[in-house]
């Protein structure tokens, strides 16, 4: 198969790679579609990031289920799926306490604790997709835009803060504010 790599010039190729089989009898091979270059892959190729050559880059998905291994009762092959390292990197089937840092799951010696491609570095840490800072402009000028009229006034019979990823993060339940004229 093909994959987009980082050459030794810093630049990207596309290589041979061998087709992925499945290995455990958790792992699902999906048939990349479509994948995106991001901040991350970006801030690899100008040095700010270190990686070494052969990396395959990109790692936000959207495939086709190609294989599934017998313990995977969820997907079959066929089914289209999005890999998304926000959630990967936060399910609980994954991960002990997933909405805590605990940085010592992820040195060598706890590595066969973890189903293969529990984690993703590119896609965490420093590495963050250059969309994120994109989005915080975003939500700084609609606030900026509201804030010159009116004044937010958080309603104290809110439910707690419980935050959930769909396409972008957003609150899972409603958060209930009243506006004020300036």
């Amino acid at each position: 198969m093909k994959a987009l790599v980082l050459t030794n010039e810093r630049t990207l190729a596309l290589a041979e790679r061998p087709k992925p089989t499945v290995a455990r009898p958790t792992d699902v091979v999906v048939r990349v579609v479509q994948t995106g270059i991001c901040g991350t892959d970006r801030s690899v190729l100008v040095g700010k990031f270190p990686a070494q050559p052969g990396v395959v880059m990109g790692h936000e998905a959207v495939g086709v289920v190609d294989q599934v291994g017998p313990e995977v009762g969820e997907l079959a092959p066929g089914d289209r799926v999005t890999v998304s390292p926000w959630l990967v990197n936060r399910h609980r089937s994954l991960w002990t306490d997933p909405d805590l840092f605990i940085p010592e799951r992820f040195s060598p010696e706890h590595e066969a604790d973890r189903p293969r491609f529990a984690y993703m570095p590119f896609a965490a840490g420093p590495r963050h997709c250059i969309g994120e800072t994109l989005a915080l402009y975003e939500m700084l000028m609609h606030l900026y835009k509201m804030a010159r009229g009116f004044r937010l006034v958080f309603l104290p019979d809110n439910e707690p803060l419980q935050l959930e990823a769909q396409i972008n993060l957003r609150t899972r339940n409603p958060l209930f504010m009243r506006l004020e004229r300036r």
